[in-house]
């Protein structure tokens, strides 16, 4: 029996490597996650959606402006979030972030606080 996928002709493009970011919260903090984010290239037309149980909001914006609505209060972000945002805002684009991560040089170091 085909896929999903095969059945609705998705094509994916992923990094196949680690995950960008792994963030674990302190056994400290009151509320805990263990959040990873993956860097992909959906091919262009296909239209990605957020998991509505996952999120209370999502929206697709570049990372500097998600930082300016943050710092301007209209954002609420975690500080991993936010962290990870700035990260990525350092790179112009998409491919730019795909080839140093193809190339080995994301250089995003892993943060502890235990």
């Amino acid at each position: 029996m085909p896929s999903m996928a095969a059945l609705a002709s998705w094509r994916f493009k992923v990094f196949l490597g680690s995950g960008l970011t792994r963030w674990i919260t302190p056994a400290y903090f009151p509320m805990r996650f263990d959040a990873r984010d993956f860097l992909c290239q959906v091919p262009a037309g296909q239209v990605a959606e957020p998991c509505r149980h996952e999120v209370t909001a999502a929206r697709w914006i570049q990372p500097a402006e998600a930082l300016g609505r943050w710092r301007a209060g209209e954002f609420k972000m975690w500080g991993p979030t936010v962290t990870t945002l700035m990260y990525l805002a350092g790179y112009p684009d998409c491919s730019g972030l795909l080839a140093a991560a193809q190339g080995g040089t994301l250089g995003f170091s892993s943060l502890s606080a235990e």
